[in-house]
C-alpha cells in the first residue's frame, strides 16, 4: 500500500485495512534510503482470493482516501558479512580473526562492553553498517540492481512468478472406483469363544504370579539392606561408647598428674611472680579439662 500520509496513526491504518481485507497481517513499513513526504507499508494476505481481488481493484479505502495497492517486490538481497559487517563477502571467507560488535565495531569477546556509539563498517560514520541512508549502501544497491536487471535481460536469472488461484470444478463426476461394492458375504463368528477366554485368563494369572514374585524379591532386598544398616549403627554406637571411656580415663589421669606431680614442682619455684603466672596457667588448663570431662559425661 502506497502514498500514506506521514501524520496518520499506524494502528488506525491497520484496522482500516483489516476491514477490507480480513486476512491481512504482518504489517511493516517500507524504509527508503531518502526522505519522502508519504509512507509505504507492506503486509501479507493469507487468503488467495482476497489477494487477487485487492490487486484487481488496485485501490483500498483508508482514512477517506483511495490509496494505491500493488504487489510487493522484495529488494535484491545484499551480500554482507555478519562477522565484520562489511559488504561484498560472507563470514566464512572473512579475513578478520575476531567477531566485531554490530554497534561500535569493537572486538566482541566475553568481556566486551559496548559503548553504544554507532559506527559504520563501510564509511566509518555514526550509523549502523547496513543503514539504507549510508552512501556506500546506496551505491552498492544501485550497482546490484543494475547487475540483476542485466542478468534478467540476458536470461541468466528469472523472477519468481506469483501463483494464481485456480477455480475448482463444481460439477460432480461419478467414478465407480470411488465407491467400490461392499462384500456381501457374512462373516460368521462364535458369540462366545471359550478357548480364547481361557487363554486370556491363564495369561493374566501368569502375569500376576510373576508380579507377586518380583514384589517378594524387592522386599527381601530392602530387608537385607535394612539389616546391614542396623549392624553398622550398632558397631558405631559401640565404638562411640569405647571412645568416651578412653577419653574419660585419659582426662582423669591428666588431673591426677597435675595434682600429684605438677603442683609439687611449682612449689619449688622461688620467685613469686613467676610462680603465680604458672599457677594461673595451670588453673586455666585444669578448668578446660574439667569442662571437657563434664561435656563427655553428659553426652
Amino acid at each position: 500500500m502506497r502514498k500514506l500520509a506521514n501524520n496518520s496513526a499506524p494502528d488506525a491504518l491497520f484496522k482500516e485495512i483489516k476491514r477490507s481485507i480480513k486476512s491481512a497481517d504482518h504489517f511493516k513499513e517500507i524504509i527508503f534510503s531518502y526522505e519522502r513526504l508519504t509512507r509505504d507499508y507492506r503486509f501479507t494476505v493469507a487468503d488467495l482470493r482476497e489477494y487477487n481481488v485487492a490487486l484487481q481493484l488496485g485501490r483500498i479505502a483508508v482514512g477517506n482516501r483511495l490509496l494505491p495497492i500493488t504487489t510487493y517486490k522484495a529488494a535484491n538481497k545484499m551480500t554482507y558479512c555478519t562477522k565484520c559487517w562489511g559488504l561484498g563477502h560472507l563470514r566464512d571467507v572473512c579475513t578478520i580473526l575476531t567477531q566485531r560488535c554490530r554497534i561500535c565495531l569493537d572486538n566482541f569477546g566475553p568481556n566486551h562492553q559496548c559503548s553504544n556509539v554507532l559506527k559504520c563498517a563501510n564509511c566509518q560514520l555514526e550509523h549502523h553498517s547496513l543503514d539504507p541512508r549510508c552512501d556506500v549502501i546506496r551505491r552498492y544497491r544501485t550497482e546490484l540492481n543494475k547487475a540483476v536487471n542485466m542478468a534478467i535481460c540476458e536470461d541468466k536469472l528469472h523472477r519468481r512468478e506469483i501463483p494464481q488461484q485456480q477455480d475448482q470444478p463444481t460439477t460432480f463426476r461419478y467414478n465407480s472406483n470411488d465407491f467400490p461394492v461392499m462384500n456381501t458375504d457374512k462373516i460368521k463368528s462364535n458369540p462366545w469363544n471359550i478357548q480364547n477366554n481361557n487363554d486370556d485368563q491363564q495369561n493374566i494369572m501368569n502375569y500376576l504370579q510373576q508380579m507377586n514374585h518380583d514384589i517378594k524379591q524387592n522386599f527381601k532386598q530392602i530387608n537385607d539392606k535394612l539389616n546391614i544398616q542396623q549392624q553398622v549403627i550398632e558397631i558405631n554406637t559401640t565404638n562411640t561408647h569405647l571412645n568416651k571411656i578412653v577419653i574419660q580415663s585419659t582426662l582423669s589421669m591428666l588431673s591426677k598428674m597435675m595434682n600429684k606431680v605438677i603442683n609439687p614442682l611449682i612449689s619449688l619455684i622461688q620467685e613469686e611472680r613467676e610462680k603465680e603466672s604458672v599457677l594461673m596457667a595451670l588453673d586455666d588448663y585444669g578448668n578446660d579439662l574439667l569442662k571437657q570431662h563434664t561435656r563427655i559425661t553428659e553426652d
